[in-house]
């Protein structure tokens, strides 16, 4: 038989575990929040270094510049080169027209 003392512990002892429970939800709720709390910063951080990131420094600037100027420069070369390549071979051509045109003109003249 339980008596009047007993019965008051137990209820007592009762809504202490109940308070106890609520409390652990109310920490593991807590902390919970506070964990995707942090992870929305880091990956609010992480987009505002990606935005920021994405900016070229001047060094990149410079190398893309310097490309430029030596596909130019590969450019005139070739351009040269090739100019002279051709002007080598319209001379040649040119010679030998003259050539044929003689032989005509002895031909055609005699």
């Amino acid at each position: 038989m339980a008596t009047k003392r007993a019965t008051k512990k137990s209820k007592i002892q009762n809504i202490a575990e109940k308070v106890a429970a609520v409390a652990g939800k109310i920490v593991g709720t807590k902390n919970r929040l506070v964990n995707k709390a942090g992870t929305a910063i880091s990956k609010a951080k992480a987009a505002v270094h990606d935005f920021t990131a994405e900016k070229k420094p001047v060094a990149t600037k410079a190398k893309s510049r310097v490309k430029k100027a030596v596909k130019k420069v590969k450019r005139k070369v070739i351009k040269g080169v090739v100019k002279a390549a051709a002007q080598g071979v319209l001379r040649k051509a040119e010679r030998k027209v003259k050539k044929v045109k003689k032989a005509v003109k002895k031909a055609v003249g005699n």
